[in-house]
């Protein structure tokens, strides 16, 4: 058993924080940002989100910022571009150029409405860099290194020129997306041309842009060299990284400051070794590594295995906005969005196992009722009004503060996406619960068991460290008030709930298990296993 005040002394991270004036910075180059510059929640901010308007302007696109001013967040990671498409005026990719006011993309609108932005004078990321020194945050470019969406169909608006016209510096030709096969309609890293084209692109934005800091995107896709030459591919990576840094030091000599190197990479090292990656020969070159879990947010990030592999790197967790997407009967995605609590529970967890800070991922993609006023495009579902949100943002403030974390209500989330839960009927499962019971007073706690067929009828038993834990039926189906609800939400003939005393609650690693006890009656395998604490 884990020593309770031990682990949460241990839970204090320090934060460095930087002063500074976002106004004064863009005019005098004043340093803000040095090696030991420690940002505490990252923002990773996709300019996409910002396009779906048909008159773009600067005021929207800095809205997505402006509302996180009085937030935890101090440094955004701004990703330039809508999935193929850079949303600025490049001088290396053309594309936009071939765009004409006369020509709709009936797939895809919003295309034609940032094309007219940019060739008219706009430039999204020129807009965010504004908002954020105005806003007090520090900007960072974040690049995808291998972006997969729609590469299943060729005709879609957002590829850019280089990958429409270099076929033969892909892995193969098959329309299957969003899968490490050797055969997609991705880039291969091996060749020099593609490197090369990607450190001409990030040069280009370190050069046009004052930012603080680069990251290079490797969740966007995971798959940049054949199985068979991922060993060999792991030592061009990182010559790729090495060449990136030094890049940096140059451009960063010239103004007088640092500019930080980040990558985004796998939450588990044998997913960054399949991808052909080797963090362990990036430490010294990396300043920052934000921890991945891609999509679907979960607990299980390797945190501990990263700190001790790259000690002289920032290790960030990140924190994914859904826990749960499943196809609807439309054939749309439903999606269960992370909610506040689980945002909280998901942050004190890797900050009580030594992440340095967070990162929040999709976060503006979180549908908020209580912030949707459409006041332009309703036809366009992913179209975010200028009106829109502000007040989740608000809710997840004190999201990096440890005290805070302390004493508010959590809830810890394991799901059936990754490692855990691949039984049927009978599950062991481990997770860190850093809340101190015996020093922080809690109302209650109770865990959620979700089956993947109902369960109504039959005998389920939970216990929490040895200890059985007594069943009941509350009023709600969810522990805490859902962002939204929809075909992803668990239905109540599939839930079990359990009281759960606080005070077998262990500081550091639970163990909770979970048994079908009328598993000769009907198998169950398990979707997900939810413990909530009440402040």
């Amino acid at each position: 058993m884990m020593n309770r005040r031990r682990f949460i002394k241990g839970t204090a991270i320090s934060v460095a924080a930087a002063a500074f004036s976002g106004s004064a910075r863009a005019a005098d180059k004043t340093v803000f940002a040095d090696k030991s510059t420690h940002y505490k929640c990252l923002f990773n901010h996709e300019l996409l989100i910002a396009i779906h308007n048909p008159d773009n302007n600067p005021q929207y696109v800095k809205s997505f910022i402006t509302k996180l001013k009085d937030t935890d967040i101090d440094a955004v990671m701004c990703c330039p571009m809508a999935w193929r498409t850079n949303l600025y005026p490049s001088e290396i990719d053309l594309s936009r150029k071939k765009c004409s006011p006369n020509v709709t993309h009936p797939k895809f609108p919003a295309y034609d409405w940032a094309m007219k932005y940019l060739n008219s004078g706009g430039d999204f990321v020129r807009d965010t860099l504004e908002a954020c020194r105005e806003s007090g945050k520090a900007f960072f470019i974040s690049y995808r290194m291998n972006d997969p969406h729609h590469v299943g169909d060729k005709d879609f608006p957002t590829h850019d020129d280089f990958w429409r016209e270099n076929p033969h510096l892909l892995f193969g030709d098959s329309k299957v997306a969003f899968r490490a096969t050797d055969d997609a309609r991705l880039f291969n890293y091996m060749h020099p041309e593609v490197r090369d084209h990607y450190f001409a692109i990030l040069k280009e934005l370190a050069l046009k842009y004052d930012i603080d800091g680069l990251e290079l995107d490797f969740q966007r896709y995971p798959k940049y060299f054949y199985k068979r030459e991922t060993e060999k591919g792991k030592l061009v990576m990182t010559d790729f990284v090495k060449r990136v840094r030094a890049m940096l030091d140059e451009i960063g000599k010239s103004r007088g400051k640092r500019l930080k190197l980040s990558v985004r990479i796998p939450h588990k090292l044998e997913l960054c070794s399949q991808a052909g990656l080797d963090p362990a020969a990036w430490d010294g070159t990396v300043d920052m590594a934000d921890i991945s879990s891609y999509y679907i947010n979960t607990t299980e990030a390797d945190i501990e295995s990263f700190k001790k592999l790259l000690p002289n790197v920032k290790i960030y967790g990140e924190i994914n906005y859904v826990t749960r997407q499943v196809k609807s009967s439309s054939g749309m995605q439903a999606r269960r969005f992370t909610n506040v609590e689980t945002y909280r529970g998901t942050a004190f967890n890797y900050l009580s196992r030594g992440a340095d800070g967070i990162c929040l991922f999709n976060f503006d993609y979180i549908v908020d009722p209580n912030g949707w006023e459409d006041t332009v495009d309703k036809s366009s579902p992913s179209y975010v009004p200028l009106e829109r949100r502000g007040s989740l943002a608000k809710e997840i403030k004190g999201i990096s503060d440890v005290e805070f974390l302390k004493r508010a209500s959590k809830n810890y989330v394991i799901n059936n996406r990754f490692d855990c839960l691949k039984k049927s009927d009978d599950e062991h499962v481990r997770i860190i619960i850093p809340d101190d019971t015996s020093r922080f007073k809690f109302s209650k706690a109770v865990l959620r068991v979700e089956t993947d067929k109902p369960c109504a009828d039959l005998d389920i038993s939970a216990s929490l460290n040895g200890t059985k834990l007594e069943m009941f039926e509350p009023s709600d189906t969810e522990l805490f008030k859902p962002i939204s609800v929809n075909e992803a939400s668990a239905a109540r003939d599939c839930l079990k709930f359990y009281k759960v005393p606080l005070g077998k609650i262990i500081c550091g690693e639970n163990t909770i298990d979970i048994k079908n006890l009328s598993a000769a009656k009907a198998s169950r395998k398990y979707v997900s296993i939810e413990l909530g604490v009440y402040e």
